[in-house]
């Protein structure tokens, strides 16, 4: 079985990011492989027999090649470096996914997968849009017969998948062992392949922090009477009742 991955960062420190005057910034030396991505790899690892397992990825710098690498700690064959497009840019979304579609496309690929997060299903969907496959998200197992059970907002779903596909894998889909020393020191020996990508002409979206605050209203209900309709009318208000 040939399968795709493409592999992301995760928060996975409370420092990875700082906030200064709503601007936000990230820190390389915090940003790892995200759980769910390692999930993902180690799925692929385990389906892929005679095949191979190739990943991709558009992260920036250094932390591009430090996922990729750790991706291949995990026993993953190839590793590719997408650059010139920024991830954390939502804007970008539609792009990546036709860079990545373009590079995909005729290349026999039984499976691509990724891990799930906020943004996944999005991304997945128009890429698996762009390379006519089916489209599974959220899946927690999924196996060599190709059965799978995908997480919903209430209960779950299963059944038995079509190829070629497209699957978001959660955290609980595999649980990855961790790669001995050997597999890491040849993970580091692998060569990157790297694509430069042109810049669009789109404009660059900014991310920043929302530092506005609330008001603070306390009512006493002892003098008070309608205190609690007051505050049925705040949550309404901030959208938190209907």
């Amino acid at each position: 079985m040939k399968i795709a991955v493409i592999v992301k960062k995760e928060f996975l420190s409370s420092k990875a990011y700082t906030t200064h005057r709503q601007k936000v910034t990230y820190h390389d030396e915090d940003l790892f492989l995200s759980k769910s991505d390692q999930a993902a790899i180690s799925l692929a690892v385990s389906l892929k027999q005679d095949g191979q397992v190739d990943l991709f990825s558009f992260e920036k710098g250094i932390v591009g090649e430090r996922v990729l690498r750790e991706g291949l700690s995990y026993g993953a064959d190839t590793a590719t470096l997408f650059t010139g497009i920024d991830p954390d840019d939502p804007m970008n979304s539609g792009q990546i996914a036709q860079v990545l579609a373009k590079q995909l496309k005729g290349q026999g690929y039984d499976l691509v997968l990724t891990g799930a997060n906020c943004e996944s299903a999005n991304f997945a969907a128009r890429l698996a849009n762009s390379l006519s496959y089916n489209f599974y998200d959220q899946v927690s197992y999924f196996d060599a017969n190709k059965s799978f059970e995908s997480q919903l907002d209430r209960g779950s779903l299963t059944g038995t998948a079509t190829l070629p596909a497209i699957l978001t894998i959660t955290e609980e889909a595999k649980n990855p062992k961790l790669p001995s020393f050997l597999a890491l020191e040849a993970a580091q020996k692998v060569e990157i392949n790297k694509i430069d990508i042109k810049p669009s002409n789109q404009e660059v979206s900014e991310i920043i922090a929302d530092k506005r605050k609330g008001k603070k209203l306390i009512w006493n209900l002892d003098d008070e009477p309608d205190a609690v309709e007051k505050l049925v009318e705040a949550l309404k208000q901030d959208g938190i009742l209907k």
